[in-house]
């Protein structure tokens, strides 16, 4: 494998998704839909009340490597948001 740059690495790095998780599992629960087209609803969202904090150089690679993945907050349209594990 080559990264962008061309130089050859070792292919992916292995990740341990509970080190990107705050800890507090303190989350709110609403419906809602996709953020990205075709923003269908029905999708169920779990969102940590504890943000999680990234670098710019982070945010930069982020977002080159997933342009325009987002959309505008939308209204709660009557939909409930419940808090789940807060304590």
């Amino acid at each position: 494998m080559h990264d962008s740059s061309g130089a050859a690495n070792a292919g992916p790095s292995v990740i341990d998704p509970a080190a990107l998780l705050p800890a507090s599992g303190a989350s709110a629960r609403y419906t809602g839909s996709l953020t990205t087209p075709p923003c269908t609803e029905g999708v169920s969202w779990n969102v940590f009340l504890t943000p999680t904090t990234l670098s710019k150089a982070q945010l930069d690679a982020l977002t080159g490597a997933h342009p325009a993945n987002h959309r505008p907050v939308q209204p709660l349209h009557g939909r409930t948001v419940t808090a789940v594990g807060a304590g």
